[in-house]
C-alpha cells in the first residue's frame, strides 16, 4: 500500500508531466504555424523570381548583343 506521501508526490509528479505536455503540444501548434508561414513566404518569392525571369533573359540578350 502507498503512503499519503508517496501519493501526493505521484500526483504532483503527474501534474507536472500534464503540464508539460500541454507546453510541449502548444509548442509544436507554434511551430507549424511558423513552418506554414515560411513556406507561404518562400512560395511568394519563388513566384517573385519566376516571373522576373523573362526579363532577366531580355537583359541578357541585349547585353550579348553589345559585347560581340
Amino acid at each position: 500500500m502507498m503512503s499519503e506521501r508517496a501519493r501526493i508526490r505521484v500526483m504532483i509528479n503527474a501534474e507536472k508531466l500534464k503540464s508539460r505536455v500541454t507546453e510541449i503540444h502548444d509548442s509544436k501548434k507554434k511551430l507549424e504555424q511558423d513552418l506554414r508561414k515560411q513556406a507561404n513566404e518562400n512560395r511568394e518569392i519563388d513566384k517573385k523570381m519566376n516571373s522576373l525571369k523573362p526579363d532577366l533573359m531580355q537583359l541578357r540578350k541585349l547585353r550579348d548583343q553589345y559585347l560581340v
